[in-house]
């Protein structure tokens, strides 16, 4: 020891003999280091693994994904009409309340740019679930459902692509949990003349708003199928955008139409899975409005296992026999379109 520090004097072959040296002991060979293995031409990827086959358990939940209050600046009209400078009518429990009216079963409170509603005493419920909702991002909208706090708005430099901001907020939501939802992209992901901006470029976004009753219905739907035709999975949603009470009496407000989640469990967590996996089907809101599901059984055996949302995974060589399976209630008569030849 004291030689290797350096306090025994001579040098390191002083202390002993050396191995397979005349005077010292004959000592055998060191045996070779194993040769590293960094490619092997046997390897084979071997067969996909199964697509599971139980079927999914759960219950499908309804919402409204797009919800104010006077916690925005815009959230009532006497607010909006005066620049906010006039006292607002539309509480946290008004649209609570409506919501409950609506039979919503969970409900999120989106509003611009801030978290305080969620400080609010009467951000309260014995009926509803309430989680944690946000109208990020100055332009393009975007909601945020399921974060711990407020997303970073315009932290990036404004040099490099457009989407550039965009994508940062959307990271962020991915950090804190939540899931992202593309806001009336008809307006602010598109540009005038209808064609997607750079925004809609963004990589990740969860779901997009289809079906928002204050704009374009049919130009959500294009925006929506231009991202899925370049490779985009996301989940669909509809929702009031409610700012108005005064709206209320002839049916637009929390629940005048309605995003149905399908969610493992009956909580939060379960709820943000099932729209981060694009598990939802759309409807009218009201407590007559049929509820129609779609399920898939991709293997024939009489297990519908895929929901919308999911892949169904192709064997080689096709021959993919899927079998769907719509579901109804309240004894609406339900009317299938099929291309001319298919069954």
């Amino acid at each position: 020891m004291l030689a290797a520090c350096g306090g025994g004097g001579g040098g390191g072959n002083a202390a002993g003999p050396v191995a397979n040296q005349p005077d010292g002991p004959e000592l055998p060979d060191p045996p070779a280091p194993p040769e590293t293995a960094w490619f092997d031409s046997h390897w084979d990827n071997g067969e996909p693994p199964a697509p599971s086959r139980a079927a999914p358990r759960g219950e499908w939940l309804a919402t409204d994904t797009h919800v104010h209050s006077d916690h925005s600046s815009d959230g009532s009209i006497w607010r909006q009409a005066s620049d906010d400078a006039l006292p607002g009518n539309m509480a946290v429990s008004d649209q609570i309340g409506q919501a409950r009216r609506q039979d919503l079963d969970f409900l999120a409170l989106t509003d611009h740019r801030t978290y305080d509603q969620h400080w609010d005493p009467l951000w309260t419920s014995d009926r509803l679930l309430l989680i944690p909702g946000e109208e990020a991002n100055g332009r393009p909208h975007a909601n945020i459902l399921g974060a711990t706090d407020t997303i970073l708005d315009g932290a990036s430099p404004s040099s490099g692509a457009e989407h550039r901001p965009t994508q940062q907020s959307l990271w962020d939501a991915h950090g804190q949990g939540a899931v992202m939802q593309t806001n009336h992209p008809d307006r602010d992901w598109t540009g005038d003349d209808g064609v997607p901006n750079g925004h809609a470029s963004t990589q990740g976004v969860d779901l997009i708003e289809v079906w928002n009753v204050a704009q374009d219905i049919d130009a959500q739907l294009t925006y929506a199928e231009s991202r899925w035709n370049r490779g985009w999975e996301t989940g669909i949603t509809a929702s009031s955008d409610n700012h108005f009470r005064e709206l209320w009496p002839i049916g637009f407000g929390p629940g005048t139409v309605k995003t149905h989640v399908f969610a493992a469990t009956r909580g939060e967590a379960g709820i943000l899975a099932g729209l981060r996996a694009g598990h939802t089907v759309l409807g009218d809101g009201g407590p007559l409005a049929p509820l129609l599901t779609l399920e898939a059984d991709a293997q024939g055996d009489g297990v519908f296992e895929a929901l919308p949302g999911d892949a169904v995974a192709v064997p080689p060589g096709g021959g993919l026999a899927l079998r769907l399976r719509v579901r109804g209630g309240f004894g609406h008569r339900l009317r299938l379109y099929t291309a001319p030849g298919r069954r």
